[in-house]
């Protein structure tokens, strides 16, 4: 689904194309889950649904985890504004923590309907790195899909190097491949300008 999708877009030629100041691109790969079984025996951990007492804690991991990968919407929003968002219920946020209760990770899942379950975020805290917690939140991302009949997701070249690697490694299939332009939260005073270093700012003007 999500291939044929992109196909319907993926009408440019081949080139090199200049992008207006204050805009950046980021080239992604889709991914769908074919191989489920490759977490198997991997325990998930522990989630808590984001409802209305948890909105801090929700954009502190999305600045903690989301900043340095240009994540800015949720950061932004009021709380009226996150209610509105998880209001539907096609739109879930869970806050993952350890076997000691510490915050571990954050995931966030939208229906789309046709095109399956996306898990449209996914990150674990900075400090929790290497610490074997990566598998686990995968394993409690797909526990909360259930029986979805297609769960997809997308990195990109503004995600962590290994972050490919480790999708398929957790049984997810690359189907496609593409670019996102958007406007650079950094240009127009979203976050700021000296977040994530790695990727260049062309400010407008």
């Amino acid at each position: 689904m999500i291939r044929d999708r992109a196909a319907r877009h993926a009408n440019l030629p081949c080139g090199y194309y200049v992008l207006p100041p204050g805009t950046v691109a980021n080239a992604v790969t889709w991914l769908e889950l074919r191989e489920p079984a490759r977490l198997a025996g991997v325990t998930p951990l522990r989630t808590e649904e984001v409802r209305a007492p948890f909105f801090t804690s929700y954009r502190q991991l999305m600045r903690d985890i989301g900043a340095p990968l240009l994540w800015e919407r949720a950061t932004q929003l009021s709380d009226d504004e996150l209610l509105a968002v998880f209001a539907g219920g096609d739109t879930r946020a869970f806050i993952a923590t350890d076997d000691h209760g510490g915050l571990a990770g954050l995931i966030e899942l939208v229906d789309r309907g046709d095109d399956g379950l996306e898990i449209a975020y996914f990150g674990l805290c900075p400090d929790r790195s290497g610490l074997g917690l990566g598998r686990r939140l995968m394993a409690a991302s797909i526990e909360i899909a259930g029986e979805a009949s297609n769960v997809w997701l997308h990195t990109s070249s503004f995600d962590h190097p290994a972050a490919l690697h480790f999708y398929v490694r957790c049984g997810f299939v690359p189907v496609a491949t593409g670019f996102e332009i958007l406007d650079d939260p950094r240009a127009n005073g979203l976050l700021p300008s000296d977040t994530a270093s790695h990727i260049p700012l062309v400010p407008p003007g």
